[in-house]
């Protein structure tokens, strides 16, 4: 069975000192690999950033959500080039550790003195993208768990 927890076969391991035990494992690289090439190029980001603990895929997925929320139009966004980066780290931090922010730390971490209702709606506007990345790598690893029930039940 495919859990989130599988997505840390796609980094990178160090050779082990002890020999293994032998045998086939139950879950290998590639099928962790098929989970991924069925979801959007975002969403494959997303997982192996979040569970497969590949920090690399930071700068990415920040990228992605840059894009995704249009800040082209938005007053704040042309007065200040940063608020937006901002934003989006604050929230891909949040999704990577599980570990939600007052709005005294998340101002702190935006640099401004006060978090305001209109960070909040725009930390949420990103936070909410995570979500629906979060769901659809759920389904997807559903979708997975489930076609392998129905091929053991059929060779059975």
């Amino acid at each position: 069975m495919l859990t989130l927890e599988s997505f840390k076969l796609l980094g990178a391991k160090p050779g082990r000192l002890t020999p293994g035990t032998g045998g086939v494992p139950d879950i290998t690289f590639q099928e962790v690999a098929d989970v991924l090439a069925s979801v959007p190029y975002e969403v494959s980001v997303y997982a192996r950033l979040i569970y497969g603990q590949e920090w690399h895929l930071n700068g990415t997925l920040r990228q992605v959500l840059l894009d995704q929320l249009h800040t082209d139009d938005d007053e704040t966004a042309a007065s200040n080039v940063d608020y937006w980066p901002r934003i989006i780290q604050i929230a891909v931090g949040t999704a990577s550790s599980a570990y939600h922010l007052t709005a005294s730390q998340k101002a702190v971490a935006m640099g401004v003195k006060w978090w305001h209702t209109g960070h909040e709606q725009d930390y949420q506007a990103a936070a909410s993208i995570l979500d629906v990345y979060d769901a659809e790598i759920r389904i997807a690893l559903g979708k997975w768990n489930e076609k392998q029930r129905e091929d053991n039940a059929s060779n059975v």
